[in-house]
């Protein structure tokens, strides 16, 4: 349980940041926006909403996925654990 509170928090927190990015009304980093050449001819604001995004996105993948891996094996250990109650009330 721990260990799925510590990821949730991780999103959170993250979560908050790529808000930040995505929600802003101008660019963050003036020397950012002040560059002359542009990656794929994205405007400094788009630039930082899709960065926005992408995090939402990885950070979704990546903790959910580590959530839904501890979850499966506390789930796992219960029913081992509960096997071995069955067998021993059997005995």
């Amino acid at each position: 349980a721990g260990r799925v509170a510590v990821c949730v928090l991780l999103f959170a927190f993250g979560q908050v940041l790529a808000d930040v990015l995505l929600f802003s009304f101008d660019p963050l980093f003036s020397s950012y926006a002040a560059q002359e050449e542009r990656l794929l001819g994205l405007s400094p604001l788009t630039d930082q909403r899709l960065a926005g995004i992408l995090m939402m996105v990885e950070q979704a993948l990546t903790l959910g996925t580590a959530v839904a891996l501890l979850l499966v094996t506390q789930h796992r250990a219960v029913l081992r654990r509960e096997a071995e109650r069955g067998r021993a009330q059997a005995a």
